[in-house]
């Protein structure tokens, strides 16, 4: 029954410099992967004080569900201001093992039983707009992992874009 999660890709970023409050947040990957129902990947800040779902285990509505079969293949940015675009939806409306377009993408929260299909939006610069100057200066990760073992995928590029306040 899902999710047997195998191991993580973890990738790091160093952040210094940044004086809070964060003001906006996005982050993007570059991947391909088959069977996007089965993928997670949580943003963390450093210390894991803010763990952020960018997207997790698409179409999961029910227990034991493995989701929707589209593909991850190409970049995907995820920021507040992708306006209107469910990636949850993108993945429905594709059919079985269509490939999900690169471009930017409201973050959702993860799949469950009982979840609505799409995915309600979800807010990645609010989640972390409470950290102070300390918890933003640091080690972030995104942790990838897969659901199922029967498929695969690679990571080639990652990136997070943080804004802190503005300067007198």
């Amino acid at each position: 029954t899902p999710p047997v999660y195998g191991a993580s890709r973890v990738i790091s970023f160093a952040v210094s410099g940044i004086n809070g409050p964060v003001s906006a947040l996005s982050t993007s990957i570059t991947l391909t992967h088959s069977y996007v129902g089965d993928v997670d990947m949580v943003l963390r800040s450093p210390g894991g004080v803010v763990s952020f779902v960018t997207a997790s285990r698409i179409g999961v509505t029910t227990s034991g569900s493995f989701g929707d079969s589209s593909n991850f293949s190409g970049s995907y940015n995820f920021t507040d201001l992708a306006a209107g675009t469910n990636i949850w939806t993108v993945a429905a409306g594709l059919g079985n093992t269509g490939n999900i377009g690169a471009g930017n993408y409201r973050t959702t929260g993860a799949g469950i039983t009982g979840q609505s299909n799409p995915a309600p939006f979800t807010n990645l610069t609010a989640a972390f707009a409470g950290l102070t100057n300390a918890q933003i200066n640091g080690t972030w990760t995104l942790t990838i992992r897969d659901a199922a073992a029967v498929d695969t995928g690679s990571v080639t590029a990652a990136n997070l874009v943080l804004t802190g306040a503005a300067c007198p």
